[in-house]
């Protein structure tokens, strides 16, 4: 049996079950428990032969679970080669594919074998094991991908700042306050020029997040007619909560990574931060999608530093004080 009449007679043109969830970049127990949950769902309302595939949306990445030849046919071909040559006897068991799909230039698209949809329907508490395994290495994969982003964002902005500070420094006091609009002391150059390269990155991460919307998930359609798209809703807000963790990140990196108990602090704020901006971001979606002007003449440029530059300044505020011995 070829791999197309294989996967034809294994599910009889049956639908694809889908589900999926957003992956904490930091949080192994919340992600392994959204993952078992999943996967109990669909042993206890589907069937072995159901064919499905789930997906895991990372901050830098995908991470899809899919029985093998559902995502490529090919692969369910060379599969198949390779058990005949083996020897091997042909069975109904599919192995699981878990694909890691990198959404930085730098990734390489990564694809793993796990047990199989019938292993999992008849031992689900080990075969979750194998593949929660591989998830958790495809998500600290993930974290790599970030991490790397976060520090080439601080590398660039390191050396703007070195410029901007440079050139203020040439400058005469008059020169100075032409230039910048307001007098400043010249001990006060180096705060300033790192507060403005702080400002610019965030920027920066926000302007690419509103590209990717306008571009990949509303197009040409209205606001509102994008967002009642059940799936584009969804990829909206993980770029939502992408933009977050890269500006999250970028702070946490550039101020923490030589005071860990900043770190620690900033950790702690996180979950706090991560619902006032969700929910921020909400309520502007609802303000656009209510206003006809808003929503003919979008400006996603806005709409992404009306949401994340509270998130900027209330990081730099919480820094600020730590640094100050405000909050020990």
């Amino acid at each position: 049996m070829d791999a197309q009449a294989k996967l034809k007679h294994q599910y009889a043109n049956k639908p694809i079950y889908t589900s999926g969830f957003f992956a904490d970049p930091e949080s192994d127990l919340d992600n392994r428990q959204k993952l078992q949950t999943a996967l109990k769902s669909f042993v206890k309302n589907q069937q072995p032969d159901t064919p499905f595939a789930l997906q895991i949306m990372a901050t830098n990445s995908e991470i899809t679970i899919a029985p093998l030849g559902l995502l490529e046919l090919d692969e369910l071909e060379t599969y198949l080669a390779e058990q005949r040559r083996a020897g091997l006897p042909e069975t109904a068991a599919l192995p699981l594919m878990i694909q890691f799909e990198p959404h930085t230039q730098a990734g390489q698209l990564q694809k793993d074998r796990v047990a199989s949809v019938q292993a999992l329907f008849a031992d689900f508490n080990a075969t979750f094991e194998l593949i929660w395994q591989q998830v958790k290495a495809d998500i600290a994969l993930n974290e790599t991908l970030l991490l790397d982003l976060t520090q080439t964002l601080i590398k660039n902005g390191q050396t703007e700042q070195q410029k901007m500070l440079t050139h203020l420094q040439t400058l005469s006091t008059e020169e100075r306050q032409k230039t910048l609009g307001f007098a400043i002391e010249p001990d006060k150059l180096d705060t300033l020029t790192r507060h403005l390269t702080d400002q610019h990155q965030s920027q920066a991460i926000m302007s690419s997040a509103a590209a990717l919307a306008m571009n990949e998930i509303i197009g040409n359609d209205l606001f509102g007619q994008a967002l009642n798209d059940p799936v584009r809703r969804n990829i909206f807000f993980w770029n939502l909560d992408n933009t977050f963790y890269e500006i999250f990140y970028y702070y946490t990196v550039k101020y923490g990574t030589k005071q860990v108990k900043l770190t620690k602090y900033l950790q702690h704020q996180r979950s706090q931060l991560l619902e006032t901006t969700r929910q921020l971001a909400w309520e502007k979606a609802q303000a656009i999608t209510n206003d006809p002007v808003a929503t003919k003449q979008l400006d996603l440029n806005r709409y992404f530093a009306d949401v994340f530059t509270p998130l900027a300044e209330k990081l730099t505020v919480l820094i600020h004080k730590f640094t100050n011995s405000e909050i020990k």
